[in-house]
């Protein structure tokens, strides 16, 4: 059976944080939501501050009325005359500056969470609470602007893998967490020995947590690895990690020469490659957007792009696994060609021959 953990808050808000951080990040989403937090990109304590100052914005609208003397059908009158009178209270409309830095202020918090969801369930709940008072002091027109914000920002995430459930954080998720914040070794069942009549438990010296394409994937070493110079680094899908226990009463030292930036530069994707990196060569088609679209991301750290005079642009950059590239490449169809290596170029061609194999009786029969 999984063994159950004792979830500590601070760590589950922590882990929670860690996940949307790392998605937004992975997302490009960093410029967008600094506009929310004037000044920081948006962190959880950041978004409470905000939200205390809109409650306090609240309070001293709230209490801001105006009095005035009326008679019993609610028509003002004047103060001094002798007839039965009445005291009106009446709010008092924000003027034109503050009403605009408070439409501002709104709108900046509906972007924040509609770029972090669904990571700020709690905190939303409260801006909508705090956002339906204040908006009864505002324009139809501040109202209305408002409103469409809401659908002027928005997330797609492709499938991204959940890791935080209706209980909080997933166990595994934690205790990873955990042994990568207190440098402590991680054990956990290896998911290959699931079938053996012994399941083999495993030690690593858990050292990064990285997003990738949704995924959140643990770089780690094996304690004790001869590996020439210092210890190979591998990478291990989360979701895989079967029944993890941070052993907190050992420590390790955490290796001065791991640069996660270099390490993952290595290859295009997350899958290690085994062999030496080879120089990949690719030439897509003659077509703007298609252009504009391609160097407008950065796939690997040494990518470089040539526009050659025939209107084509060639790409070039190192790996030295082909598994995630080839994926890479098919996606793109005949608006690519491999031009290097020769073993991904074969391979490319073979699949698109299986591609039309398949494809070739669903024509006849049309």
């Amino acid at each position: 059976m999984p063994r159950k953990t004792t979830k500590s808050p601070r760590a589950e808000a922590s882990v929670k944080m860690l996940v949307r951080i790392l998605d937004l990040g992975s997302r490009g989403r960093f410029p967008v939501v600094q506009l929310t937090g004037e000044g920081g990109w948006g962190s959880q304590r950041t978004i409470e501050r905000l939200l205390d100052n809109l409650n306090e914005q609240w309070e001293l609208l709230r209490h801001r009325r105006l009095f005035n003397f009326v008679d019993e059908s609610g028509i003002p009158v004047n103060p001094y005359a002798k007839k039965p009178k009445y005291i009106q209270l009446n709010d008092v409309d924000l003027d034109r500056e503050e009403a605009k830095r408070l439409t501002k202020r709104i709108v900046d918090m509906v972007a924040f969470f509609n770029f972090s969801k669904p990571a700020n369930d709690s905190l939303k709940e409260e801006f909508d609470e705090i956002k339906g008072k204040l908006l009864s002091r505002l324009t139809h027109s501040d109202k209305a602007l408002i409103d469409r914000a809401s659908r002027k920002f928005s997330t797609k995430i492709k499938g991204a893998k959940q890791y935080v459930d209706d209980d909080g954080p997933v166990d595994a998720l934690l205790e990873v967490y955990r042994a990568i914040v207190d440098e402590c070794p991680l054990e956990y069942t290896r998911p290959g020995d699931l079938t053996s009549a012994e399941q083999k438990r495993v030690v690593v010296h858990p050292l990064n947590l990285t997003l990738f394409n949704g995924g959140l994937y643990m770089l780690a070493i094996f304690p004790g690895d001869p590996s020439p110079g210092h210890p190979k680094v591998y990478r291990f899908r989360v979701e895989t990690i079967i029944d993890p226990k941070c052993l907190r009463r050992e420590k390790f030292t955490y290796p001065s020469w791991f640069d996660p930036e270099k390490e993952l530069a290595r290859d295009f994707g997350m899958t290690l490659g085994r062999q030496p990196q080879q120089v990949v060569k690719l030439r897509f088609a003659a077509d703007r957007n298609l252009h504009e679209y391609l160097m407008a991301r950065r796939y690997t750290p040494d990518q470089n792009f040539f526009k050659m005079p025939d209107g084509t642009l060639e790409m070039t950059f190192k790996a030295m696994d082909m598994t995630e590239v080839r994926s890479f490449v098919l996606g793109f169809g005949s608006s690519v060609e491999v031009l290097a290596p020769q073993d991904l170029r074969d391979k490319i061609s073979a699949e698109v021959h299986r591609l039309h194999e398949a494809y070739t009786p669903l024509k006849k029969a049309g």
